[in-house]
């Protein structure tokens, strides 16, 4: 879709996958934690629940504000020939509190021997994305960069929409504090998180680190007409 703009490609990837690295290593481990502690029966259903909407809300909308602000301060260094526009930063920066909520919620799910709603959550957030993004590319005639983006913010929202209505017989989600649960999912939390969100970030994170690589470069050999070319190889490396 972008062959003609491999450069700009390559800086929608780095930003389109900023809130999946962002889940995985601010997940807090309260996701493993709600199953863990669900399980023993430690903490009621609405305990969890309530407290990690609150927790997907409030700490997902501080991460959204720093995806904003890398991506004002710090993606422009390793992209210097992708101009990081509302356009895109909005729509991606919003998908990280839905994310969050489903991660959090679907564990519930998981916990509560609802096998299959929690494998069904897994299948839309698999499928939603390509006829959304088509949707936006063919259907309403958006640039394929802003589509990308769109796509990502309209799908996780359906997820989390999916994910909501499924446990609707279980629990009224209703974001509000348990401060022992927080407490307890914290502290057994980070260390499960630990593992996962390095994992995670192992699979992920060579996108980055292939930026950083021709960042070097571009300040022993220079020439600005350079910086696209450097760039579109991030485009080629992810599609490859």
């Amino acid at each position: 879709l972008l062959e003609d703009q491999p450069s700009v490609k390559g800086g929608v990837d780095l930003l389109t996958s900023l809130p999946f690295l962002l889940t995985a290593v601010a997940n807090l481990g309260l996701a493993t934690a709600a199953v863990f502690f669900l399980r023993r029966g430690r903490f009621s259903v609405t305990e969890v629940a309530e407290t990690t909407s609150l927790v997907a809300l409030v700490w997902g909308g501080a991460l959204a504000l720093g995806l904003v602000l890398a991506s004002q301060l710090v993606l422009p260094l390793l992209a210097p020939t992708f101009s990081f526009s509302w356009t895109y930063v909005l729509p991606i920066a919003l998908c990280v509190p839905l994310l969050l909520t489903t991660s959090y919620q679907n564990s519930i799910q998981l916990a509560i021997d609802r096998v299959r709603d929690y494998n069904l959550v897994h299948v839309v957030a698999s499928v939603a994305f390509l006829p959304l993004f088509l949707l936006y590319f063919l259907g309403l005639d958006v640039k394929a960069a802003e589509s990308m983006a769109w796509g990502r913010l309209t799908s996780a929202a359906l997820v989390t929409a999916v994910t909501l209505w499924l446990l609707r017989g279980a629990l009224r989600w209703r974001p509000r504090l348990h401060p022992s649960f927080l407490r307890a999912g914290l502290a057994y939390g980070w260390k499960a998180n630990l593992t996962s969100a390095l994992t995670y970030t192992n699979r992920r994170i060579d996108l980055y680190l292939l930026g950083l690589l021709y960042l070097a470069g571009q300040a022993l050999l220079g020439p600005d007409e350079l910086k696209a070319a450097r760039l579109a190889q991030v485009a080629f490396y992810g599609q490859a």
